[in-house]
C-alpha cells in the first residue's frame, strides 16, 4: 500500500519483503521483527527528511509501481487463482 501511496515502504524480515524494498531502494528494512524496530525506521524517515524524499522519488519514477501494472498483473492472473478456465 505504501508504495502505491508513493511512500517510502517500512518492512520487516517478514517474506521477500526485504529484498523487494532493498533491490529497489524505496524505504528501509528494519533489524528485527517487532513493533519498535519498525517504529525505529519510521521515526528515521520522519527526522531525515532529505532520506524520505529521495526514497519517495525512487518510487514516483518508477514504472514497477503502477497501480495500472498491478491491476493488469491481478487480473491477468485471476483465472489460475479461482481455478477458472
Amino acid at each position: 500500500m505504501a508504495l502505491g501511496a508513493v511512500l517510502p515502504a517500512v518492512v520487516s524480515f517478514a517474506g521477500g519483503l526485504p529484498e523487494q524494498i532493498r533491490s529497489r531502494g524505496v524505504g528501509p528494512v528494519a533489524k528485527e521483527i517487532d513493533g519498535q524496530a519498525v517504529a525505529d525506521c519510521v521515526r528515521a524517515l520522519a527526522l531525515d527528511c532529505g532520506l524520505y524524499y529521495k526514497l519517495a522519488a525512487q518510487i514516483s519514477f518508477s514504472p514497477i509501481f503502477s497501480m495500472m501494472l498491478f491491476l493488469c498483473d491481478l487480473l491477468t492472473s485471476m483465472p489460475s487463482m479461482t481455478g477458472a478456465r
